[in-house]
């Protein structure tokens, strides 16, 4: 530690604000809690660059929220600046966030305290299996998103368990309270929603091709669809050559600040992953907003999402891959409001027991505070 005994704690592999994505909205959130519960200081390497499209000058830390934050234009650069960073502000833990930032601090930084972080357990080849192995060993302790990702870390990389931490993503419940959905019920016009990055494993796909079997049983559909990534042009042009206009609004990226009010037009909120080692122990930041707007939610079986929710009791489920089966789910919604209000309110009543955010860098300081010793 410093001389002011004041924990130094620098985060890699990570995407950082301003850019929006599960990974990068909880870190900052975590970062930003930390800084008003604790004296720790939070120091980030990022290859994500301003709004305006700037990187940072060789020692230049940009204070965002209190948080400090570096940010390069590729490995290379992310390799010197950590170097530095760990030098020049005296690092006393390294945050690695997934195996590979883990492995170059493991050899970067050989003898500083390393945590590490799984925000989705991927299958990886053998070599890369074998270097994420030797980066777990050197951790002094492993943070994992889910109860399910916590089992499959254990038995996939062979890490102790009693190293193995579960911190879940948070919720600030007024920031997401929102119109009721007995009031957007009345409406004519059903609106189900789609909020995150327009990714294969994320599920979009099969959301947006959920759309004609809908149509097929009701033309009174509106899809929203909130994001960007690398399917967004699929989706559009899945749009285009079935002439599903009239009935999809692509909005692309949106700042944070409006997804609430996004939110709001919606009277169902879907999460359509499909079954990967990654989506079974997952549990997205997401699930807990919707559940926070009092949406019914329609989510795919998979055990990331059912760590959280219950089939029938506060949502309802369909098979992943099933466009079919999904606008099935979404038909019942539609035909009967009665059942989305029920399921809303006990997904509410739920996620009132969730932590905030500042418990949960109250949980992170706790993990810290332990490798420290």
């Amino acid at each position: 530690m410093g001389n002011d005994m004041r924990l130094r704690v620098l985060h890699l592999g990570c995407p950082y604000l301003p850019y929006i994505g599960g990974s990068s909205m909880r870190l900052s959130q975590i970062l930003e809690a930390l800084v008003s519960v604790t004296e720790i200081e939070s120091y980030v390497v990022t290859q994500q660059p301003t709004e305006d499209g700037r990187y940072s000058k060789d020692n230049e830390l940009e204070n965002v929220n209190g948080v400090l934050v570096h940010r390069v234009q590729n490995l290379l650069e992310s390799l010197k600046a950590t170097k530095r960073i760990v030098h020049r502000h005296k690092i006393d833990i390294i945050h690695a966030h997934g195996p590979r930032p883990a492995f170059q601090a493991s050899l970067l930084c050989a003898g500083k305290t390393m945590v590490v972080e799984h925000h989705g357990l991927h299958d990886l080849s053998f070599v890369k299996r074998q270097l994420a192995k030797y980066a777990m060993r050197k951790a002094k302790a492993v943070i994992l998103l889910s109860e399910a990702s916590r089992k499959r870390a254990h038995d996939y990389f062979k890490i102790d368990i009693k190293r193995a931490f579960v911190i879940r993503n948070g919720i600030d419940l007024a920031n997401f309270q929102i119109e009721s959905t007995r009031e957007t019920a009345k409406r004519d016009l059903f609106t189900v929603g789609y909020i995150g990055t327009f990714h294969e494993w994320q599920g979009v796909l099969t959301f947006i091709k959920s759309l004609p079997h809908v149509l097929k049983q009701s033309q009174q559909i509106h899809y929203l669809m909130v994001g960007q990534g690398p399917c967004f042009d699929e989706v559009r042009n899945y749009i285009h050559r079935y002439d599903l206009s009239s009935n999809v609004r692509l909005l692309g990226a949106v700042p944070q600040s409006q997804v609430k009010s996004y939110m709001q037009k919606m009277d169902v909120i879907v999460v359509p992953r499909p079954s990967t080692p990654a989506t079974e122990t997952i549990v997205p930041l997401k699930i807990f907003e919707a559940m926070a707007a009092r949406r019914p939610i329609i989510i795919s079986r998979v055990g990331g999402l059912l760590e959280i929710l219950a089939e029938g009791e506060n949502c309802l489920a369909f098979t992943p891959d099933d466009p079919e089966d999904l606008s099935n789910k979404i038909m019942i919604l539609k035909n009967d409001p009665k059942i989305g209000l029920a399921l809303a309110e006990k997904s509410y009543m739920l996620v009132q027991k969730q932590p905030d955010w500042k418990q949960v860098a109250l949980s992170l300081a706790d993990v810290y505070n332990s490798v420290s010793c």
